[in-house]
């Protein structure tokens, strides 16, 4: 979803393929990885004026802290939040308490998809309609 790298996400009500239930139709992600939070909303603007229908923010692009509150505000799109870890080929340099927290703000204020590593799901409670997004992520194979 977000890079062209091998993985496997699995949104909660979709089957182990990915593939939604049926009546459901598919939508194309856009990924945006900025340092800025204005520019994430800028551009998330941007690409909904162009036909977006989904749109990722990689909150672990960001210098700053992620304002979850401003980049949630009057989205133009649902929004997936993703914060992925260095082992994971993301940019998130401080500590995994932190980021676990930062997904957990995320799913508290409502955002439409959080991204979790199949790893760190069990403990990421759910909370309001905010869907799960499970991740699996190897570098070494495509997985079967």
């Amino acid at each position: 979803m977000s890079e062209a790298t091998p993985s496997m996400p699995h949104a909660e009500g979709s089957d182990a393929s990915g593939a939604p239930p049926s009546g459901n139709r598919s939508k194309i992600c856009v990924s945006i990885g900025r340092t800025r939070n204005s520019a994430m909303r800028e551009q998330h603007a941007r690409l909904a004026e162009a036909g977006a229908e989904l749109v990722e923010l990689r909150l672990d692009y960001l210098r700053a802290d992620a304002d979850v509150a401003r980049l949630l505000a009057d989205r133009p799109t649902p929004l997936i939040m993703t914060c992925r870890r260095q082992s994971d080929r993301g940019r998130w340099r401080r500590s995994e308490e932190d980021r676990i927290k930062l997904l957990k703000q995320a799913i508290v204020s409502g955002c439409d998809y959080v991204d979790l590593e199949d790893d760190i799901a069990k403990s990421v409670r759910r909370f309001g309609s905010t869907k799960r997004i499970v991740s699996y992520h190897t570098f070494r194979e495509t997985p079967r």
